[in-house]
C-alpha cells in the first residue's frame, strides 16, 4: 500500500503510520450488572460490571438472547412512595446547576419523618468518609463500597477535590445525606481558572464568579437541611468560621426569618491528645462562644458526654462537638475494644467505629426546625420543590452581591467580636 493512503478500512492514516483497530467483541466486563458499584456521575451513566452470579452462563461466542436474561415481573408504578433505591450517591445539583428532577422519583409525597443532614468544610476534611460512615459503611469497608466516593490518597497529596456541587443519598430510614463541595478549594479555583483561559476571560472574573458560587452553595445547604455536619481535621479555621457567618447573615437578609439550624463540629482524624477532657472542655467553650448569637444551634446535646461517654459527662454536654479518631482498616471478625463508659487513660484516644456506632442514631434525635417557606412539615417532594424554588432565588447574582456588601460592612466588627470570645 502506498503511503498515504486514506480509504477506509485500510488501517492507515497519512503519514503511514498504523491505527490500532479496535475490537468489536465484548467483554466480560462490559456485561450490565444488578449491583452498581459506587461511583459519583450523573444518573443518566451506564453502570458496567461482572455479570451476576444468579445470570445464566453463557459461553464464549454464544449470541445473547432473552432466554439468557433473568425476566422481572412488572408492577405499576407507586405514586405515594418512592419508586426504587439508591446503592450510591448521585448528583443532586448538576453541570447545568439546576437541580436532578430525576430525584423526585425517589422520593415519597406522604412521608415527613425524614431527616436532612448535609456535610460541609474544607477541601479533604472527611466530609465524604463521614456521610459515608453515617449511611452505614463501616471503617473494613473498601473504598469503591462506600456510599459517597471518598478522596484517594494520590489525590489528597496532590491537592485535587472529589465533590463538586452537591452530591446526594437518601437511605432505609429516610434520612437524606447531602455531600457539599469543599469550602475554599484552591483546587476548584484552579479549575475556573484554567476554563475561564480558555473562554479568554480574566482570572479576577474567576475569582469573583468563584466567590459567589460557594457563598450560593452554603446559603443552599443552610436553608434545606435540618442539620449541618462542619467536618475539620484540625481543631478551628477562622476563614471557615467567616464563611459561616456570612451565610448566615446574609440568609437573614434574604428570607428575613429567624430559622435556626443545628450545627455539628466534627473533628475528623483527632489525636490522643485530642481526647485529653481538658482540651474538649476548651474547645467545647470556644465552640459555644463563637455561635452564641447566630442562627447556628450549636447547643443540642450532641457532645461526648451527651452520647454516652461518661469521662465527657461534666464536659459542656449540651455543646455539638464530636471526635473522630483516625479510621484503621482491620480484619473482618477481629472484635473491636468498646470504651463507652470507661475511663481513659493518658495518650488514649476512642475508636473511630465505636464512636460512630453510636452516632447514628443519637444524630436523628436533634430538632428538625421547620423550613422557612412553610409553617408546617413538608413532605419529601415537597420538600425539593421548595429546594427548587429557593436555588432558582439564588441564581440571583446581584441579590448576593448585594448581601455580600452588607457583610462587608459588619464583618470588622464581628471579627473583632469572635477573636475576643476565643
Amino acid at each position: 500500500m502506498r503511503r498515504g493512503d486514506t480509504r477506509r478500512g485500510t488501517g492507515f492514516r497519512p503519514g503511514g503510520f498504523k491505527i490500532a483497530q479496535r475490537s468489536e467483541q465484548p467483554r466480560a466486563t462490559d456485561i450490565p450488572t444488578t449491583s452498581q458499584p459506587n461511583v459519583k456521575d450523573g444518573s443518566s451513566v451506564r453502570i458496567l460490571g461482572r455479570a451476576s452470579e444468579t445470570e445464566a452462563e453463557v459461553k464464549p461466542g454464544t449470541i445473547i438472547t432473552s432466554s439468557h436474561v433473568k425476566k422481572t415481573e412488572e408492577r405499576p408504578p407507586s405514586t405515594s412512595g418512592p419508586q426504587t433505591s439508591l446503592s450510591a450517591s448521585i448528583r443532586f445539583l448538576e453541570d447545568n446547576m439546576h437541580l436532578n428532577d430525576a430525584l423526585q422519583e425517589l422520593l415519597s409525597d406522604s412521608n415527613t419523618s425524614y431527616h436532612v443532614i448535609g456535610a460541609i468544610g474544607p477541601q479533604g476534611a472527611g466530609k465524604s468518609t463521614f456521610l459515608s460512615m453515617l449511611s452505614g459503611n463501616d471503617p473494613m469497608d473498601l473504598y469503591r463500597q462506600y456510599v459517597f466516593r471518598p478522596c484517594s490518597r494520590e489525590a489528597v497529596e496532590s491537592c485535587r477535590y472529589q465533590t463538586l456541587k452537591i452530591y446526594i443519598y437518601i437511605n432505609k430510614t429516610r434520612t437524606i445525606l447531602l455531600d457539599c463541595q469543599g469550602m475554599s478549594s484552591a483546587s476548584i479555583l484552579d479549575d475556573l481558572i484554567r476554563a475561564n483561559r480558555r473562554q479568554q476571560i480574566g482570572s479576577f472574573k474567576a475569582d469573583e464568579q468563584f466567590d459567589t458560587e460557594c457563598l450560593r452553595l452554603l446559603l443552599f445547604m443552610f436553608e434545606i437541611c435540618h442539620t449541618l455536619v462542619l467536618n475539620v481535621d484540625w481543631f478551628i479555621d477562622m476563614s471557615v468560621i467567616r464563611e459561616l457567618m456570612s451565610a448566615q447573615l446574609i440568609s437573614s437578609a434574604l428570607t428575613r426569618n429567624d430559622r435556626k439550624v443545628n450545627l455539628v463540629v466534627v473533628h475528623q482524624r483527632a489525636k490522643s491528645m485530642d481526647f485529653h477532657p481538658v482540651t474538649v472542655k476548651r474547645r467545647a467553650q470556644c465552640l459555644k462562644g463563637m455561635f452564641e448569637h447566630s442562627k447556628f444551634n450549636i447547643c443540642g446535646g450532641l457532645s461526648m458526654g451527651g452520647i454516652g461517654f461518661k469521662k465527657y459527662g461534666n464536659i459542656e454536654p449540651d455543646v455539638n462537638y464530636i471526635l473522630l479518631s483516625e479510621i484503621k482498616p482491620r480484619i473482618r471478625g477481629e472484635t473491636v475494644p468498646q470504651n463507652i463508659g470507661q475511663e481513659l487513660q493518658p495518650m488514649e484516644y476512642i475508636e473511630y467505629g465505636t464512636v460512630m456506632n453510636v452516632l447514628r442514631t443519637q444524630i436523628l434525635r436533634l430538632p428538625k426546625p421547620l423550613f422557612a417557606s412553610s409553617n408546617s412539615l413538608l413532605t419529601e417532594r415537597e420538600w425539593f420543590q421548595m429546594a427548587s424554588l429557593f436555588w432558582a432565588k439564588l441564581e440571583n447574582d446581584a441579590m448576593i452581591r448585594s448581601s455580600k456588601k452588607l457583610w462587608n460592612v459588619y464583618s470588622d466588627k464581628d471579627e473583632i467580636r469572635v477573636a475576643k470570645r476565643t
